[in-house]
């Protein structure tokens, strides 16, 4: 049956494949769809591309400016310190899978101040990744208990697709271009990892960086064919 059914999901990545074709999708920013713009060609609404039909996931609360190109991602500026959010309260997740095809901007020397490159999720839960002299470090903050952890290796500069995964024991799984390079146990800061995650924006803290896609689901893929079906679907489609 698992043999069966890897096939059939390999056939559809062949031909018309979506993520919308894994049941556990649950918001969806794809790139060079969705997009609304105002008179200043600005960013106003980006559409969720899922059907997930019980929570309104468009982010259509604009809290800065968001500068749209002919490519039609999304530019987060560093001195405007620009988010997006869904104007209802979003998603709360146990488990989750998330996929971030960004391009980071910014190169810091050894020795500066770390920066928060991208961010995911709500004021109280976000998951921040940081260049500078941190910028092998990953923080996440689950309703205000604070885990930094240390990567395998450091975070590029560029273009590259992120994957996070949180499984039904609490870990914290890490990915860049689908090779894991952190883990947080569940028996670290276990206070954190025991409450749920909540998602209602993305954004950047205080560096220059473009999102072109950012894909929700509500389980871990980790370990599944759907994770390198997810993951081989994205960047074909933006062209890394």
């Amino acid at each position: 049956m698992q043999l069966a059914n890897a096939l059939k999901l390999n056939n559809k990545a062949i031909s018309g494949f979506s993520l919308n074709d894994i049941s556990s999708l649950v918001a969806w920013y794809k790139f060079n769809t969705g997009l609304t713009h105002d008179s200043f060609g600005l960013v106003s609404n980006w559409a969720d591309s899922s059907n997930n039909t019980s929570v309104n996931m468009d982010m259509d609360d604009n809290t800065a400016a968001y500068k749209h190109t002919s490519l039609n991602f999304i530019t987060f500026d560093t001195t405007l310190g620009s988010v997006m959010k869904t104007s209802t309260s979003g998603l709360t997740l146990t488990t989750f899978t998330a996929f971030i095809a960004l391009d980071v901007q910014e190169t810091n020397s050894a020795g500066d101040s770390p920066n928060n490159e991208v961010v995911i999720g709500c004021s109280g839960d976000q998951i921040r990744i940081y260049k500078g002299s941190q910028d092998d470090v990953m923080r996440v903050r689950l309703n205000g208990v604070i885990t930094d952890i240390t990567l395998t290796s450091a975070q590029p500069t560029g273009t590259y697709i992120l994957m996070i995964a949180r499984d039904i024991s609490g870990a914290l799984h890490i990915y860049i271009d689908n090779s894991q390079v952190g883990l947080i146990s569940s028996g670290t800061a276990s206070t954190a990892l025991s409450n749920t995650f909540d998602f209602c924006q993305i954004g950047d803290g205080s560096a220059d960086m473009l999102i072109y896609e950012v894909a929700i689901f509500d389980t871990s893929l980790e370990g599944t064919t759907e994770m390198t079906t997810v993951f081989n679907d994205i960047k074909d489609r933006v062209g890394f």
